[in-house]
């Protein structure tokens, strides 16, 4: 029942427009910096901005410039947010908006496997955007820019001063890791776009909310005064991925963000679960 349940939460998902929407907008995001960089070399900009740190010889543009500028903290920390809650809120909400919920769930269906099938459906989907941003970015800007040696500085990152420079192999494989990051870091924004589209009847205030929420959560943790329950709030870890480009990566400061996103990912998900199992489907 559960993957004939997936199958049609899948046909469904590519039946809607926005779903398609949201795919194009994360190759567009790759795309963009591809024609950007067409016309404009960002050596210069990167070497002014490093100063006296060592001396650039030549163009650093090549294609795995491309698909690191492609995963920057505006894409994790806003433009991805927007492409998941795009279609994951309204996935449950939009249902039970449309009246079509109460009729589904009028059936002998199970209401755990209803929702985990939209669950998977909405894994899925965030899978998708980050893979065709991976896919664009460093495909397209191999095939324009060509390959050579990366260079990456924690400066240019918002991070410790540190840099790293990585040969072509190096590269890509740093570059699947950080993307494989990324993913994680939107998974948690997946479970709570999910929880939210599973309590509520309007899918708009699913779509909505998380966004406000992590942009409320990342003002406040750059007040002083607000330190003491930073370290609870899961946008202090949305960065993440910056330390997998580090020369060292540290992987256990990696792994307990990693755990502390998945654990807010989880208690949004024991929340969707316990909640849609329990409540009264009206409309």
């Amino acid at each position: 029942m559960v993957w004939t349940l997936i199958r049609i939460e899948l046909n469904k998902m590519f039946r809607r427009p926005r779903t398609y929407l949201g795919l194009i907008g994360a190759a567009l995001i790759p795309l963009a910096v591809i024609i950007i960089f067409h016309y404009k070399d960002p050596t210069p900009f990167i070497a002014k901005i490093l100063g006296d740190m060592f001396t650039l010889s030549g163009s650093i543009l090549n294609g795995y410039l491309v698909s690191l500028v492609t995963i920057n903290h505006g894409t994790i920390n806003f433009f991805l947010p927007v492409l998941v809650v795009l279609v994951v809120g309204e996935i449950v909400a939009g249902e039970e908006q449309e009246g079509t919920l109460r009729l589904v769930l009028s059936r002998p269906v199970n209401r755990a496997y209803f929702l985990i099938s939209k669950l998977i459906s909405s894994l899925f989907y965030t899978f998708l955007l980050i893979l065709i941003m991976a896919l664009v970015g460093l495909g397209g800007g191999l095939l324009v820019f060509g390959r050579g040696s990366l260079l990456v500085s924690g400066l240019l990152l918002g991070d410790e001063g540190w840099f790293n420079i990585l040969n072509p192999a190096e590269a890509v494989q740093r570059l699947l890791i950080v993307h494989g990051g990324a993913f994680l870091v939107i998974l948690t924004i997946t479970f709570l776009s999910f929880f939210l589209s599973s309590i509520l009847k309007n899918p708009i205030g699913a779509m909505i909310f998380p966004l406000i929420l992590v942009i409320f959560l990342q003002i406040i943790s750059n007040f002083p005064f607000f330190s003491e329950i930073k370290p609870y709030l899961f946008t202090t870890y949305m960065d993440l991925w910056v330390d997998l480009l580090a020369p060292e990566i540290p992987w256990k400061d990696i792994l307990n963000s990693g755990f502390i996103l998945l654990g807010h990912g989880l208690f949004f998900l024991a929340g969707s679960f316990y909640y849609f199992t329990r409540k009264d489907i009206l409309s």
